[in-house]
């Protein structure tokens, strides 16, 4: 059974700079958790503290991950969006850069933790951002204060005194 893990950090050099980036815990420390054990029964021993957490037989670290990941997603037969636009591994900073918008995390936070700018987080996620403020962007007040009430269809609100 996985330990709850408050925050997770990774020491990561990108195209950018080099930086601490936090990862959202529950899912990653559950995959963290899988490496780490398949990577001990590789090496009949517990690996180095400071070992890379993706890194071939020896320790080294893997370079690229391109030819691994299109061999992945072949086999799951998910290689192209259902769009017909081919995936690749940048894809899945896309992913991770909406899936946070989506949970509210401000465009400031993400840019730094992403080592982009919030120029660049606007230009390709704002659709994102919109949609996760719509309540925001849409509420009013009555005179009496109060915010209006959802009815069955999801498009309507009436003020409730």
């Amino acid at each position: 059974m996985i330990k709850k893990v408050k925050d997770i950090f990774f020491w990561v050099k990108g195209k950018t700079n080099a930086r601490d980036v936090v990862a959202p815990s529950d899912a990653v420390a559950e995959y963290l958790s899988r490496i780490y054990e398949m990577r001990t029964e590789e090496l009949g021993k517990t690996p180095p503290i400071d070992e890379y957490v993706f890194c071939r037989r020896k320790g080294e670290p893997i370079g690229n991950f391109k030819k691994g990941f299109e061999s992945l997603l072949k086999a799951a037969g998910v290689l192209n969006s259902s769009d017909g636009e081919k995936r690749t591994i940048y894809s899945l900073r896309h992913t991770y850069a909406t899936f946070r918008l989506e949970e509210g995390v401000s465009v400031h936070i993400l840019a730094k933790n992403m080592g982009t700018s919030t120029k660049m987080i606007d230009e390709h996620y704002g659709h994102t951002v919109n949609r996760t403020n719509a309540e925001e962007l849409t509420k009013h007040r009555d005179k009496g204060g109060s915010l209006p009430q959802a009815t069955t269809k999801p498009w309507e609100r009436i003020a409730v005194s």
